[in-house]
């Protein structure tokens, strides 16, 4: 068993700064000798990847949503009541 490393990865983001994408070893363009062999098909990588990306963008999307209905409480002024709107003569 061995490993490899890589110049073009950012590691904390696994991102691939050269193809400027999520790093997959092993995909079209990569530096990495096309004689590696890896335990898992590129192609189940790729989607695995892709499906990955997907969630976390849409886990974000409904975190911005959820945070944007928050927003700010609104407060009482003298025309509410418990009921609703206190009609004015």
């Amino acid at each position: 068993m061995s490993s490899w490393s890589c110049p073009h990865l950012d590691e904390p983001t696994e991102h691939c700064r050269r193809l400027k994408t999520d790093c997959v070893p092993g995909r079209p363009g990569c530096v990495l000798p096309s004689t590696l062999i890896f335990a898992t098909p590129l192609e189940e990588r790729l989607r695995s990847k892709k499906k990955q990306s997907r969630s976390e963008k849409k886990q974000s999307r409904s975190d911005a949503s959820a945070d944007q209905a928050i927003g700010s409480p609104r407060t009482r002024t003298d025309t509410d009541s418990a009921e609703g709107t206190i009609p004015h003569s």
